[in-house]
């Protein structure tokens, strides 16, 4: 009797290391390590008054940025910006604003000193792509969606057939990259997922 109950423990005891097994793949939160990063943006907008729709874009320097800050992603900051697409034409069914914008994740981050840019690309591209989305003035509230065009270093397993969600609230208060107390983002989310 002994030893046919060693022999089921036994037989217990390796299924339930073959059940565990995948586990190993996974880091010690329990995710995989080859899943899609998803991150967290903190961005002032690049103008100099948010509550003017003619206020031109540029206020901390280049001109083609219409947000700038950083991303967050497994533990590492890197340089994030949007440009916004001036020939984008949207459905016209939300009652906000609809946009369409390039997004670009660097090496390196963006840095204001004496009210100015240091660099509009601070380092190498590592990520960039495109989306669409809604932005309601009122509450603050914007969101879109896209895709990923390029990948490389890091981010290259995310690239071709990828796609992006971002969203978050606006509003005034935000601290990034030398600037203080801006119009901006503290709670933006990024992130990347296969349809």
């Amino acid at each position: 009797m002994k030893k046919r109950l060693l022999f089921v423990l036994a037989i217990i005891a390796a299924f339930s290391l073959v059940a565990a097994a995948p586990v190993s793949a996974c880091n010690k939160h329990g995710r995989d390590r080859h899943q899609p990063p998803s991150g967290h943006q903190v961005m002032v907008l690049n103008v100099e008054d948010p509550a003017d729709p003619s206020s031109p874009l540029g206020y901390y320097g280049c001109e083609d940025i219409s947000w700038f800050g950083t991303i967050k992603i497994k533990g590492k900051t890197f340089g994030m910006a949007l440009y916004a697409d001036p020939n984008y034409v949207g459905p016209g069914v939300f009652p906000g604003v609809e946009y369409g914008e390039g997004w670009k994740i660097f090496t390196g981050k963006f840095r204001v000193k004496d009210g100015e840019l240091k660099r509009c690309a601070p380092g190498r591209v590592l990520m960039a792509g495109y989306d669409i989305g809604t932005w309601d003035p009122g509450s603050g509230v914007f969101n879109s969606v896209g895709g990923v065009e390029y990948a490389t270093r890091y981010f290259k397993r995310w690239g071709d057939g990828y796609k992006v969600r971002q969203g978050g609230t606006s509003g005034p208060g935000v601290s990034v990259a030398g600037v203080e107390d801006a119009f901006g983002f503290d709670d933006g989310f990024f992130e990347i997922y296969k349809p």
